[in-house]
């Protein structure tokens, strides 16, 4: 895996209000070959409105693409509803983190993903469509 600086990571999370930055995918487990891309998750504070998160979004991007130096690079903003719920589960469990500010309302995030996520198997177990 490419080193990416945690302090270049940090001023792109602080000039975005982002509370939480995950790095997820090939990138995180140093599965690297040459198509990778760089896969990252981001939770916003509070502050931001979800109707603000796809032009933050696109923003954060650049500025990814710029530390990085590529331009293989995804964001999945986990505060968003349309963000899938097991991509979210995945981001949480396998990710790594590379920027906190408040490790509290992370740690909240993460229980409310990782309790629909849970919840939504045991029903779909109920219903016979999910494997054990």
């Amino acid at each position: 895996m490419k080193k990416i600086s945690k302090a270049k990571i940090k001023e792109i999370a602080e000039k975005y209000d982002i509370n939480t930055v995950y790095l997820f995918g090939s990138q995180a487990i140093g599965d690297i070959h040459e198509n990778s891309d760089y896969d990252f998750a981001a939770q916003f504070s509070e502050n931001i409105k979800e109707n603000k998160y796809f032009d933050l979004k696109l923003k954060i991007m650049s500025d990814i693409m710029r530390l990085v130096k590529s331009d293989k690079v995804d964001l999945v903003i986990l505060n968003e509803q349309k963000s899938p719920l097991a991509l979210k589960y995945r981001i949480i469990k396998d990710g790594k983190v590379l920027f906190v500010d408040d490790d509290i309302k992370r740690s909240r995030m993460e229980t409310r993903i990782m309790s629909f996520y849970f919840d939504r198997q045991a029903h779909l177990q109920s219903l016979g469509l999910a494997s054990v």
